[in-house]
């Protein structure tokens, strides 16, 4: 290199050095890594990544690109979906070939939430990060470590060289926090692997063996309906021949209706509180219900009703019926004996 040419490299450097130190505090501080000290080392550079791409849910795309082409730079089996879910495939290291495949699974999408005073815009800016003692933050904002810190730790064991590992199928998914729809909607076909390890925990070091899930049902049975009692209308509808129309005209001239009501249970949530055993309103109800016609009471169901909320334990349900009035008093009976027997069996709980 001759005189001209340094002299000429000095000049940029020093170009480059005023606009460096123009710079505000939090932007050098940024271009030099706000978690740079901390370890996992790999682990926190990839946070610190994630936390300037934008990736609220249903704006998973950037994110989602980003994952893709960390895996498909190192030569890795990539699939990525229409809804931005991605999965990446890491053959299994020299001696650890036959066995079983381990899955991974975290989501990309994060909570977007703000204080009233910030300019943040989610759509576009990078979250302004800092280390407050223990803690990473986010001035103004929410963090994303749910589930950021999943996806950095999936990303940087991919990079792992000093350990031996089998097949491992890192499976991202979007859309998690509005219900998870990512995981509904994702193809798993590709993945061998029955062992899923999913990386969304509420508290560090600790494993759960399993979980609660959640489903909602529609069922629809096929009912005869009748109206108003002792109505020969009604009889007729409910049978079609005159013998029966006959019982159902004197079913209901002898009957009563009842309000059969469970209350007083503890319920509680159905995901963190689902292990104590608690008793379920429904099913309780449910369980009386068929004891009662097993019995070999003729009851006639007006309406059944329990619960409110898809993930709280029912702590009340009720059902409606009619009943002959010579039956009450063998049904207050049994129902004494049934509710002993119930109190017994969940005497613990």
């Amino acid at each position: 290199m001759n005189v001209q040419e340094d002299a000429g490299s000095l000049r940029v450097l020093r170009v480059k050095w005023v606009k460096w130190r123009e710079k505000s505090m939090q932007e050098r501080t940024r271009e030099m890594g706000v978690l740079s000290g901390l370890k996992p080392k790999r682990v926190f550079e990839i946070f610190e990544e994630l936390t300037r791409i934008p990736r609220g849910s249903y704006n998973e795309k950037a994110v989602s690109d980003y994952i893709a082409g960390y895996g498909r730079v190192r030569g890795l089996k990539v699939i990525q979906d229409s809804l931005y879910n991605v999965i990446i495939i890491r053959e299994a290291d020299t001696g650890r070939e036959n066995e079983p495949a381990v899955i991974l699974q975290g989501h990309i999408d994060m909570v977007n939430e703000k204080t009233p005073d910030s300019t943040h815009d989610f759509t576009k800016d990078p979250l302004d990060i800092y280390i407050d003692g223990d803690h990473i933050r986010a001035r103004g904002t929410t963090l994303g470590g749910d589930d950021g810190i999943a996806v950095a730790y999936m990303l940087a064991i991919l990079d792992e060289k000093d350990i031996a590992l089998p097949r491992l199928e890192m499976v991202f998914t979007v859309s998690e926090e509005v219900g998870m729809e990512g995981a509904a909607g994702i193809d798993v076909s590709p993945l061998q692997g029955r062992q899923l390890i999913n990386v969304d925990s509420e508290e560090e070091g600790i494993l759960l063996a399993g979980c609660a899930g959640g489903m909602r049902a529609r069922i629809a049975f096929p009912l005869t309906r009748i109206e108003e009692k002792g109505s020969e209308k009604a009889a007729e509808k409910a049978a079609e021949t005159e013998d029966a129309v006959e019982a159902e005209r004197d079913f209901y001239k002898n009957a009563e209706i009842y309000k059969l009501r469970i209350t007083g249970l503890l319920g509680g949530h159905s995901g963190s509180e689902i292990d104590k055993q608690r008793i379920n309103a429904d099913h309780t109800l449910a369980r009386i219900l068929l004891q009662l016609i097993g019995q070999g009471f003729d009851i006639r169901l007006v309406s059944v009703s329990g619960g409110g909320k898809d993930n709280a334990i029912p702590f009340e349900a009720e059902a409606i019926l009619y009943a002959a009035k010579a039956d009450k008093a063998p049904i207050t009976e049994k129902l004494s004996k049934i509710e002993q027997e119930i109190r017994n069996e969940y005497r613990n709980t």
